[in-house]
């Protein structure tokens, strides 16, 4: 991951959670504040889109902000559009402590039953079929390291020229400026969570699967990792799909991690176990078969 040093004042900026709701043109932001004058700091934001000011306005002690966007240009593959979004952290006298610029992307991911009782999964309201490759993030100039900003962003652009909306990223999460081009290019993104340790027998979608049995200590690590990584991607408009498990790899209390994700974060769909031992939790069955189809 990259890795830099920055100083911030005594009171600060640490994070934003940014939510959206495509339907009612929705976003609400909740900022993070580091230090001992937080309670009453003041915030203060402004929604651009271009070069036209949306909304601004302010709140204090990192209380949460809601802002209704009207006639809300929307996120998706085809119309990957950004809000660009700054917010500022006010000394008492008025003057900019700490200043954070980012984006928005606003979008919905949902699913929904079609006329044959079968769940689509749907963007903004409407049903979007998926379709993309499983990529393992390997660079023949730097293996599991992507070498370049440009090394990353051939991969994606190779992707949507061939056709394809949506990238599992398997196994491995990425610097963020891989999540931040799938952005503004406007490509899914299936994220895994980094999973390994004992697993159970491989059966796929038999009804009667079990689980690794893992120590508390262990699970308890694992979610720590997972939380984590949701944390540091929460953001990323292009991720529309949670995968804590890849087949039957590290496969441990499959119900109760599915329900974890989903109230952790239950803006996204969950894939518990792609490939892996079927349990019903979540939002997909996925079945790996191959070389050949099954």
């Amino acid at each position: 991951q990259t890795v830099w040093l920055e100083s911030v004042p005594e009171t600060y900026l640490s994070d934003c959670l940014i939510q959206t709701e495509a339907a009612t043109g929705k976003v609400t932001l909740s900022p993070r504040l580091n230090g001992a004058r937080k309670e009453n700091a003041v915030v203060r934001y402004e929604l651009r889109a271009g070069d036209r000011i949306v909304a601004t306005g302010s709140s204090t002690g990192g209380h949460s902000i809601v802002i209704e966007v009207p006639q809300a240009r929307w996120w998706s593959p085809t119309d990957p559009f950004l809000y660009d979004l700054k917010l500022e952290l006010l000394n008492p006298d008025q003057s900019v402590a700490d200043q954070v610029e980012t984006y928005v992307g606003i979008r919905t991911v949902g699913k929904v039953l079609d006329e044959n009782g079968h769940w689509r999964m749907t963007l903004n309201g409407e049903p979007l079929f998926h379709w993309g490759p499983l990529d393992q993030g390997w660079w023949p100039d730097g293996l599991l390291t992507p070498p370049s900003d440009e090394a990353m962003r051939f991969d994606v652009d190779y992707l949507k020229q061939a056709g394809f909306n949506m990238i599992r990223k398997h196994i491995k999460v990425e610097p963020r400026r891989f999540y931040e081009y799938c952005d503004r290019v406007g490509m899914m993104v299936w994220q895994d969570q980094v999973s390994g340790g004992p697993s159970p027998p491989w059966t796929r979608l038999d009804p009667q699967p079990t689980d690794a049995n893992w120590s508390e200590v262990d699970h308890q690590q694992y979610l720590t990792e997972l939380d984590r990584m949701i944390t540091l991607l929460e953001n990323h408009p292009c991720i529309v799909v949670w995968v804590p498990f890849n087949e039957a790899w590290g496969q441990h209390r499959t119900m109760d991690v599915g329900h974890w994700v989903k109230q952790r974060d239950p803006s996204r769909l969950i894939n518990v176990a792609s490939g892996g031992n079927f349990w019903p939790v979540g939002d997909v069955v996925d079945h790996h078969e191959y070389p050949h189809p099954g």
